[in-house]
């Protein structure tokens, strides 16, 4: 199990039998990458920093690399995102294309193009680093490349590529127990599923690795220490609870993970966990209301840490900053919103609803909207209502025709929380 290749080890035993320069610097790579895994991320940032130093010095250039890589994780996971930029930025840039070494600055890269929404520039670095990754790479390597690009496929509404993407990805990761890796590939499955509102799509891929089971063992468990694999499917239940309509469960998961994540520190994954939190529990307070609680989170994380990875794994969070912002309600510097021009346009992307639901529904429409709104499939919504599926999407395009929209999404995001 790659998060237990340490496990139980003495590290300041390891550290002083490791005698040989050669050896004393791998092994400080290793530890370094252990700290990481398990959310320790000051001693990650130590271990990386001499690991590099000592490699370098010993001309083991590829694994230098990989230590300067450790370095920049941590970084980035502690919120100090302009020095990890920095350091990417001047290592990608200086690296050639020919030197292995370049593979790592390259996959470190496609993250800071992605968060720093150069959607384009991150999707052409992933395909340019696709035919280089194979499955005896570093597997951060494999799988940041593969989910970031099914990530960019999906934005551009290339659902089908998306998912041959992820399910390639799931296929590298069966020649190791890679559970976490495995777990990052769930998360972006259920992500994908949450915000197309592809609702038979989530419910299989719950079953499939069992959400249910996870949700049902950690009710009342949080684990002593951090785990990413923990985390990220944790986040995925999550999602599948909203989806079912199970808010209250979500938001106990929720705060369970955010206990757990800022414990360790790991501020770019506080950042996103805590934006589902003011999404599900900012539905039906006033607008000022809701503009306090962005504020907040801003002043929290900061305002570039709430980048492009928050907007995509906080479903909801982007409309809502939207609308606040062009109400007047949230004030943004231009230079933020310029960089977010697909969430801060001029035109607000979801209108309010043109017409008022309670005078143009019928009373069984409106009890299928609302159930609608609570984020229900077509098959939950006719199991409270006791109608058919076919009755009930009946009902539903009735629904949608009356309202003047054309889909469940955005149905639900131009509607005022009832």
């Amino acid at each position: 199990h790659d998060t237990d290749f340490m496990e139980g080890a003495n590290l300041s035993l390891l550290m002083e039998s490791s005698g040989h320069r050669d050896i004393r610097a791998f092994s400080l790579a290793m530890v370094a990458y252990y700290h990481l895994q398990h959310g320790r991320l000051e001693s990650a940032l130590a271990f990386s920093c001499q690991a590099r130093d000592v490699l370098l010095r010993l001309g083991h250039h590829f694994t230098a690399g990989y230590a300067g890589l450790i370095t920049a994780l941590a970084n980035h996971q502690l919120g100090h995102i302009g020095e990890a930029v920095a350091f990417i930025n001047e290592h990608f840039h200086g690296t050639s294309r020919d030197c292995p070494t370049w593979s790592l600055w390259a996959t470190g890269m496609v993250v800071v193009l992605y968060d720093q929404n150069r959607l384009e520039e991150a999707k052409q670095l992933c395909e340019d680093l696709l035919p280089m990754v194979s499955s005896a790479s570093a597997t951060e390597v494999i799988s940041t490349v593969y989910l970031t690009l099914s990530r960019l496929q999906h934005l551009q509404g290339k659902q089908k590529p998306s998912e041959r993407m992820l399910e390639k990805l799931l296929g590298i990761l069966q020649l190791g127990n890679y559970q976490r890796f495995v777990n990052m590939a769930v998360l972006e499955m259920m992500r994908q599923a949450f915000t197309t509102g592809h609702w038979a799509r989530l419910d299989a891929v719950a079953e499939r690795f069992d959400l249910a089971g996870w949700v049902a063992e950690n009710a009342a468990r949080t684990p002593p220490t951090y785990s990413q694999s923990w985390e990220r499917k944790g986040l995925a239940a999550a999602y599948w609870l909203i989806a079912n309509g199970r808010l209250a469960e979500a938001e106990a998961v929720l705060q369970r993970l955010l206990a757990v994540v800022k414990a360790a520190g790991i501020m770019t994954r506080a950042s996103i966990i805590e934006a589902n939190l003011l999404v599900i529990t900012g539905k039906g307070l006033s607008a000022s209301e809701q503009a306090k609680r962005v504020d907040e989170l801003i002043t929290r994380y900061g305002l570039l840490n709430i980048n492009r990875s928050v907007f995509d794994e906080a479903p909801g969070l982007a409309s809502l900053m939207q609308r606040l912002w062009g109400s007047g309600a949230l004030m943004l510097p231009d230079f933020y919103t310029e960089l977010f021009p697909s969430v801060f346009d001029a035109a607000p992307a979801n209108d309010p609803l043109a017409v008022d639901p309670d005078s143009v529904l019928t009373p069984k429409e409106l009890e299928i909207f609302e159930l609608l709104q609570s984020g229900l499939s077509n098959a939950h919504i006719s199991e409270k209502t006791g109608t058919s599926v076919t009755t009930t999407k009946w009902h539903l395009k009735n629904i949608y025709s009356k309202l003047g929209v054309s889909s469940r999404t955005e149905a639900v995001l131009r509607a005022a929380p009832r």
